[in-house]
Order: C-alpha cells, then sequence, then structure tokens
C-alpha cells in the first residue's frame, strides 16, 4: 500500500512541475509577443534556397508536434528571433521562428501581429519551449541552427524588434564583456610595451559590436621607447606561429620602488605564440605572453640623485641580480586570464648601493601570482575596466658589515594580497587616457598616462606619471622610502 501510494505521489509530482512549467512557458512565450521593451531582441530574416537548405537542420518539436522542416522551394520566408550575448549569457540565445507566406513580408514590422506573432500569412512554427528544450539538452539541430546564424551574420545585419530607448540600452550593457579575448588583446595594444595581433571589426552577431578578425600594422617595425624601458620588435622576429620581441628597463616589479630607484637594468626577450600553433585565431585561440630577462645590479649613486624625473625620497633596499619569469595567458577552461611573475638570484651582499649605517638590506627573490577580470562601460567600449586580485611577496636579508665577517639575517618575508584597477579612456576607439592603481603592502602605486599627439597614424606620444605612496596604516620598514616616490617621462611608440 505505501508503495502504491509512493507511486500516485510521484506521478503527481511530476504532472505538477510538468504543467508549472508549461505555464511559464506560455508566459514567456506571450511576453515575447507582445511587449517590445522587455528584451533587446534581434530578427534575421532569409529565404532559404537550395544551397542554403543543407546547412539547415531538421528541428525536433514539443508536444508531439513531430519534426519542422525548412521549405526551399523560394516563396516561403522566415524570421529567426534571438538574444544577442550579455552578462548572464556568453552566446546567441534562440528565442523562436516564424515561417512567412508568399504574401507577407519578411521584415522586423510585421512579425508582432495578430496571428500568433505575424499576421495573416505567417505562423510561429518553432517555439520558445521548442528552443529551451532543445538548448538544455544540447540537441544538435539548435547546434546546427545557432552555427548557420553566426555564418549569415557575418555579412548580412539583422534587423532589432526591441522598442527599447538608447539611454536605456546603454545602462543594459553597462560592465559587459567581449567574447574571447577581445579584452585582453585591446588592453595590451594600448598599455603593453610589445607588439599585438591589431583587431579590427567585422559584421555577427557578437554583442552588438561585431567580431574581430586581426590586421597586420603598416610600420616596417615597432617600437616603445620612454625614460624607463625601451622595446623592440622586427617582421623579421615574427614567427606565424608567435611574436619574438626584445626589451630592456629599469624597472623592479613588486617591490614598490619606482623606475631607477632600484639601481638595475633588466634585460631579455618576450614571445607571443598561441598554444594552436598558429597566431592567425588570436581572439579564441589560448594565448601565452612570456618573458625571459636577466636582471644586473648597476650602481647609480653618481648620478640618480640629479635625474630631474625621479623625485622623492632615497630608499634602502638593494634589488640583487637575477633571472625573470614573467607569463600572461588568456582564459582557459571557463577561468580568468592568469598572470605569474617570478624573480630569483644568488645572494651577494658585495658593496650595496645603498646602506643605513653598519647594515644593508637586500631583496633577491620577488613573486607575484594574480588573475585578471576585464570589463567595459558598455557595448561601445569607450570606458574599459581591467582588475587584478592575487597574492605576491619579496624577501628582505639584512647585511651587518660592522665585524670582520659578513652577519647575514633573514629579516622578513613579506607576502601580501594584491589589488589593482586599471581604466582606459578610448572614444570611437582612440587611445586617450589611461588610468593605474596597484595596492600592495600597504603602499598605493598609481599612474597615469595622457596622450599628447599622433601624426602619420604610427607616431604616437604620451606623457606619463608614476607615483608611488609611502606606507598607509602602518610605519616605514627601514627599507622603505619614508615619503611618495614620483616618475615623470614621455613615451614615444611607433608602430602600433
Amino acid at each position: 500500500m505505501t508503495r502504491i501510494a509512493f507511486t500516485v505521489l510521484f506521478l503527481f509530482t511530476c504532472n505538477l512541475l510538468a504543467q508549472t512549467t508549461d505555464e511559464m512557458y506560455r508566459i514567456i512565450e506571450r511576453k515575447l509577443q507582445v511587449d517590445k521593451t522587455y528584451l533587446d531582441i534581434y530578427t534575421y530574416n532569409f529565404t532559404p534556397d537550395a544551397t542554403m537548405s543543407n546547412l539547415l537542420p531538421a528541428i525536433p518539436l514539443t508536444d508531439g508536434r513531430g519534426v519542422f522542416r525548412f521549405n526551399s522551394n523560394g516563396n516561403i520566408n522566415y524570421s529567426l528571433v534571438f538574444k544577442k550575448p550579455d552578462l548572464e549569457n556568453d552566446t546567441i540565445i534562440l528565442l523562436y521562428l516564424l515561417e512567412i507566406g508568399a504574401g507577407g513580408a519578411a521584415d522586423s514590422s510585421n512579425i508582432f501581429g495578430s496571428n500568433v506573432a505575424g499576421g495573416a500569412d505567417s505562423n510561429m512554427v518553432v517555439k520558445f519551449k521548442d528552443f529551451m528544450e532543445l538548448y538544455f539538452t544540447k540537441d544538435q539541430s539548435y547546434t546546427q541552427l545557432l552555427s548557420f546564424l553566426n555564418r549569415e551574420l557575418l555579412t548580412t545585419d539583422a534587423s532589432s524588434l526591441s522598442k527599447i530607448d538608447k539611454k536605456e540600452k546603454e545602462k543594459i550593457t553597462r560592465g559587459i564583456s567581449s567574447d574571447g579575448n577581445l579584452d585582453f588583446i585591446a588592453y595590451q595594444l594600448t598599455n603593453s610595451l610589445h607588439k599585438y595581433p591589431k583587431a579590427i571589426a567585422s559584421k555577427t552577431s557578437g554583442r552588438g559590436r561585431g567580431s574581430q578578425t586581426t590586421a597586420p600594422t603598416g610600420a616596417p617595425f615597432q617600437i616603445d621607447g620612454s625614460l624607463s624601458s625601451l622595446s623592440f620588435f622586427h617582421p623579421v622576429m615574427d614567427y606565424g606561429f608567435g611574436f619574438v620581441s626584445v626589451e630592456f628597463n629599469t624597472h623592479t616589479p613588486v617591490v614598490n620602488v619606482i623606475p631607477w630607484k632600484g639601481q638595475s637594468v633588466t634585460g631579455g626577450v618576450r614571445a607571443l605564440f598561441s598554444i594552436s600553433g598558429s597566431i592567425a585565431n588570436p581572439l579564441t585561440d589560448m594565448l601565452i605572453d612570456a618573458k625571459l630577462m636577466g636582471r644586473f645590479h648597476i650602481d647609480m649613486n653618481s648620478f640618480l640623485g640629479n635625474l630631474p624625473f625621479v623625485m622623492g625620497d632615497p630608499i634602502s633596499l638593494n634589488v640583487g641580480n637575477g633571472f625573470i619569469v614573467d607569463v600572461k595567458t588568456t582564459g582557459s577552461f571557463s577561468l580568468p586570464f592568469f598572470n605569474a611573475y617570478f624573480a630569483y638570484g644568488p645572494e651577494n651582499l658585495e658593496n650595496p648601493s645603498y646602506r643605513v649605517g653598519s647594515k644593508a638590506y637586500f631583496t633577491f627573490t620577488q613573486w607575484e601570482s594574480t588573475m585578471s577580470f576585464f570589463w567595459n562601460n558598455s557595448e561601445k567600449r569607450a570606458i574599459r575596466y581591467k582588475m587584478d586580485l592575487g597574492v605576491g611577496g619579496f624577501d628582505v636579508i639584512e647585511a651587518d658589515y660592522s665585524g670582520a665577517v659578513t652577519a647575514r639575517a633573514k629579516l622578513k618575508d613579506v607576502i601580501q594580497p594584491v589589488v589593482a584597477l586599471s581604466v582606459n579612456f578610448v572614444p570611437n576607439d582612440v587611445e586617450f587616457l589611461g588610468t593605474d592603481f596597484r595596492f600592495f603592502d600597504n603602499h598605493l602605486t598609481s599612474k597615469i598616462w595622457l596622450k599628447l599627439l599622433e601624426f602619420g597614424g604610427d607616431h604616437n606620444f604620451r606623457v606619463e606619471m608614476t607615483n608611488v605612496s609611502s606606507a598607509m596604516f602602518r610605519e616605514p620598514e627601514i627599507w622603505e622610502s619614508k615619503s611618495s616616490q614620483t616618475f615623470i617621462q614621455l613615451r614615444y611608440r611607433y608602430g602600433f
């Protein structure tokens, strides 16, 4: 008896859930038909011919309605209604399909009519429920029709069905992220010292702003030079599967020191390559941007204090020689973009550039691991954001020279969270202004750059200022500057 009661209860529950689901589908379908301000939806209108029919699938329907097949006699028009990608969905969502007879008009003004959804000669042949059931079961017919739509939209624009106010639409698209590697590449093209494949827009369905392909620059080579760094790329360093370029700089990442004050010069090579073996599809392939560098300590005390573009109280941290690996990867397995930096060198406590009485302080190991997140203010991407979250650290070694033998002591291992935010202002794809903020070990590093002028299409001049604050919310360590540090430079970019 108990088994029979349980079976009846189970069947009743399933029937109730089925009725609830069907009612939900009916409400959504009705909303899609009558409310043009509910969603920002689009339609693609087409008339299948014999060639096109080979690309169109047979679509299984729900509620025992059989299978729908496209008519390719040239007299039947179709309107495929869909929603573009947004914050909740990374791909196009198919909503329903209208079949419009020879007497109907296959335009966006006639698909919301009195007869279900399209006037006397139209009929909703595939409903929202049909598409959703196929979507959730990952049916091949849904995937095939979506692929067909994506191909068609490469060359033909879709028509908007919504009557959402333009300002309201911009509010809806705030915070949107681009498909694939577009935001990552756009950020690197604006800020990186090195060559990246340049993206150009082509018509597609991607989030209302077009898909992206790559195009070569017209410059015979690329150079990025400033008072703190120099990079160079020539086409002979393009190997098909990636790019190789060279770099020299006076930066000391992780340790909250402005350029030059680390009294070291770093040089090496950078390689950008795709794991697919070709750089032809950088917007979809997994990319690896890796640097192999060597850092060399150079005593600059004889002139460092006279450099007008290096300002602030002196530091007391000696950055040792070392080997550097700096890697960035694009997202994979639905993970964010990953960054890793590691610098290590043998301990050498002789001839420090900075001393505090009879003691000196050194760092020989620095590391940082972060994940990057990209988004934009709207689909126009005039304001572009990047946030880095992670952890970093470095060691501090104390050397005491007061005795006959240098005494070594491990003073501290600094391990702190890293939070960084970058904002680039690129109205109408014109790189105009950028800001960066990074908080690590109670120091705030701020950077701002402003485009001064551009001529010839390839020559670009910027002015940049970097400021590293003094220690916040605590007393400064003995090796840290007692005030903020400021660095100002002019940056020239050619061929980017």
